[in-house]
């Protein structure tokens, strides 16, 4: 082999080792976010008038949690 030859050689295999060390040495995200809570909103409006038992069987027949708060 040439000296020009070597020198290419040797910058190849230097290139392929910066490659692999970038490739072991990259963040990966494996982690599951299993435990972090889940906040979900659900705004709905009624007309003025619907009494409390009212929305309260209405959510109930609609398998949507009794948890609510009424806003003025």
């Amino acid at each position: 082999m040439s000296k020009i030859s070597k020198k290419i050689a040797v910058f190849i295999i230097f290139l392929i080792l910066i490659i692999l060390w970038g490739v072991i040495k990259m963040p990966m995200d494996t982690k599951n976010p299993v435990n972090k809570p889940l906040v979900g909103t659900l705004f709905v409006e009624f007309e003025n008038g619907t009494t409390e038992p009212e929305v309260q069987s209405i959510l109930e027949n609609c398998n949507i949690p009794v948890n609510y708060s009424i806003r003025i």
